[in-house]
């Protein structure tokens, strides 16, 4: 293969990949197809010696090892679960997931420095493209613009909720890659970083969803705490301004956003110390907890949780714990929960020394904890479309955040 062809892939592969994630709220098809677009035509562009040895390298990751052992274990759940089908195709769309996690290793290890930056560029475009109609959204609720974007979903109040943790996962890249450019003294990013980082923050919360503000907040925390101990921020008044602005001024935002209801229906929550209750969540995690004793070595299966009979007093959903450790625990049992922990575990310790080291690394981290603290009251972890995002959070923030300072 001649190089300007090779580098033809590269940059196309790259775009691609770095457009992929952003674009979940157009679709989940569109966003799998720019993700197996950038994957095949970066899988085109990798051969030689630094391929085997990158494959090599991935083998002997105690990090794999660990995914593999859960893995078994998930294997072991479905066998003795409630509905073994069900459960056996969940765990083939996890096994699914851990090829594309390898193929998606491959491609970045291999992938040039230039064409890594031109990925993150592009994630930051696709990005700042999706904060802008998620916002146009939330502040018009234009019936042609939700149609569009949500299809049946346009009318339902919440359509834009998952998104919230969406942006609580990718915006520490966003912000990362903002402070580099105004370290490279970039006259716009120089003039807009700030103001961006904070509407990037609104926009969040104007999304709606407790699981998004829980994990935003917690992403801006590691993530700020992080970069001014690398010394990549130094907070001046500027900073100081943005964040008390970006946190304190949220939530008139989310009143701004055409869900006055909502919003005074927290706070009466608050008040009256019934927040868990006002959100349906304890309910829902009462009966999870009543149901640990069903299976309690192997459990009851992956998304095993819709399957169990209607309790006799009512919940908001039957269809998963919407928190992972519970999840976890009731539907992979004793087994596959500390298989889970000792995976998830090992990935944070892993990330946790690449905050230390650089910016990109404490992005990555963030991401990660943004990813656990969204996981505790939102999606289920056994949704694919949600696990990609810790996929590609791993791979990507590997790839970028693994270097020194």
């Amino acid at each position: 293969m001649l190089n300007a062809e090779k580098q033809i892939l590269w940059r196309t592969s790259a775009t691609f990949l770095g457009i992929a994630m952003p674009l979940l709220l157009v679709g989940r098809a569109v966003m799998a197809a720019c993700l197996i677009v950038g994957l095949l035509l970066g899988l085109a562009a990798t051969k030689g010696h630094s391929l085997r040895s990158s494959i090599k390298y991935f083998t002997s990751s105690r990090i794999m090892h660990f995914a593999l052992i859960t893995l078994a274990v998930f294997g072991a759940s479905s066998v003795f679960a409630l509905n073994m089908q069900q459960s056996l195709n969940h765990l083939m769309q996890m096994a699914g997931m851990g090829v594309f996690a390898f193929l998606l290793y491959l491609t970045l290890r291999e992938m040039p420095v230039r064409h890594v930056h031109l990925m993150m560029q592009s994630l930051f475009i696709a990005t700042t493209v999706i904060l802008i109609l998620s916002g146009l959204d939330a502040f018009l609720d234009d019936a042609r613009l939700s149609n569009a974007l949500h299809g049946r979903k346009a009318e339902d109040l919440s359509r834009l909720n998952y998104m919230s943790s969406v942006l609580a996962v990718l915006l520490p890249f966003i912000w990362a890659w903002l402070i580099r450019r105004v370290q490279e003294n970039e006259p716009l990013a120089m003039k807009f970083a700030v103001p961006y980082a904070v509407a990037s923050f609104w926009v969040l919360f104007a999304c709606g969803g407790f699981a998004g503000w829980v994990a935003g907040i917690m992403a801006l925390i590691v993530f700020v705490f992080y970069a001014v101990k690398l010394d990549d921020l130094q907070l001046r008044a500027r900073h100081w301004f943005g964040l008390v602005a970006g946190v304190v001024v949220s939530p008139v935002v989310y009143v701004l956003s055409q869900k006055h209801d909502n919003l005074l229906g927290y706070v009466d929550a608050v008040k009256h110390l019934d927040i868990w209750d006002d959100l349906g969540l304890v309910g829902i995690w009462q009966y999870a907890l009543e149901n640990m004793l069903v299976n309690p070595l192997t459990g009851i299966g992956l998304n095993g949780f819709r399957n169990l009979p209607a309790p006799a007093y009512d919940v908001t959903s039957m269809s998963h714990p919407h928190n992972f450790v519970l999840q976890l625990a009731l539907e992979t049992g004793v087994l596959g929960f500390v298989a889970a922990m000792l995976l998830f575990g090992s990935v944070l310790v892993v990330f946790h020394k690449y905050a230390k080291g650089n910016l990109m690394g404490a992005a990555a981290f963030a991401s990660l904890i943004a990813f656990f603290s969204a996981s505790l009251f939102g999606s289920s972890i056994f949704h694919s479309w949600w696990l990609l995002f810790f996929v590609f959070t791993a791979v990507v923030g590997a790839r970028i955040g693994w270097s020194g300072k």
